[in-house]
C-alpha cells in the first residue's frame, strides 16, 4: 500500500501485514476446472469434471422464464390481496352495521352515537360488545312504537260528513 502514510517508504523494520506481489503477465491462465468449479457443478447437478461452458448452461437454464404453472407474477398476487382485505373490510363493516342497528333498537344507542359505534365495532367487537354489555338501555323509549288501540266503534266518532266517510272507506274502516 504505496502513499497511504506520511512517508511513503518509512524506513522501520516491520512484519508485513500484507504485501504487494505483481503476477507476471506471460503467465498462462490455468484452464482446468478447480475445487470451486467442480462444487459448484455439483451443486448444479453437474459431473464434478464439467467445463466452464456447462456450468455457464446449466446456470442460465436457471434463470430462464419460470413455469407459468408453477408461478404466479407478483401483481396479479397484489391485486388479489387487495381485493381480499376490500371484501374483507366490506364484510366487517357490514356485520359491525348490523350489530350497532341492533343496539339501537335495543336501546343502548342513539342515533348520533352510530358513527362512533360502527368505526368501534369494526375495529374491535370485543370491546363494542364489552361496551353493551355494561350499557343499560337508556335510549329504549326513542325506538320504542306506541301501542294503539285498534279503532273501534266505542273509540271512534262517526263520519260527518261525505268526506270523512270516503276517507274512511279508503282506509277499510267503517264508518
Amino acid at each position: 500500500m504505496l502513499g497511504a502514510s506520511l512517508v511513503h517508504r518509512p524506513n522501520l523494520q516491520l512484519k508485513a501485514l500484507a504485501r504487494e506481489e505483481t503476477k507476471p503477465m506471460d503467465t498462462p491462465t490455468d484452464t482446468a476446472p478447480t475445487d470451486s468449479l467442480a462444487k459448484i457443478a455439483t451443486a448444479l447437478g453437474l459431473d464434478a469434471s464439467a467445463d466452464e461452458g456447462a456450468i455457464l448452461t446449466a446456470i442460465n437454464r436457471t434463470q430462464a422464464a419460470p413455469d407459468p404453472a408453477r408461478f404466479v407474477p407478483i401483481e396479479a398476487v397484489r391485486d388479489l390481496m387487495t381485493e381480499r382485505a376490500m371484501n374483507r373490510a366490506t364484510a366487517s363493516e357490514e356485520v359491525a352495521t348490523a350489530r350497532v342497528d341492533a343496539a339501537m333498537r335495543d336501546g343502548y344507542l342513539t342515533p348520533g352515537m352510530r358513527d362512533w359505534a360502527v368505526a368501534s365495532c369494526s375495529a374491535d367487537p370485543a370491546s363494542f360488545d364489552s361496551f353493551v354489555q355494561s350499557a343499560t338501555p337508556a335510549y329504549a323509549h326513542l325506538f320504542a312504537t306506541p301501542k294503539r288501540s285498534p279503532l273501534s266503534g266505542g273509540n271512534r266518532q262517526s263520519a260527518s260528513s261525505a268526506e270523512e266517510a270516503d276517507v274512511f272507506r279508503q282506509l277499510g274502516l267503517n264508518g
